[in-house]
């Protein structure tokens, strides 16, 4: 599967996934930017950079 397909596929998969639980998986858990749908950082914990990743989980107050 190339890049455009993928790309395609994921945001697909992440619109039936709102429609479905409510949960937005375009945008970042903590700050609310907008995700790259390629970036597997971005897909696998569904937050922008290592910062808010470490709010989420409470290593930052």
């Amino acid at each position: 599967m190339n890049k455009r397909q993928r790309k395609k596929v994921r945001k697909k998969a992440a619109i039936q996934h709102y429609k479905e639980s409510g949960e937005d998986l375009l945008h970042c858990e903590q700050c609310g930017k907008k995700l790259d749908v390629l970036n597997e950082y971005h897909w696998k914990w569904g937050t922008c950079g290592s910062y808010c990743y470490g709010k989420l989980v409470g290593v930052y107050y």
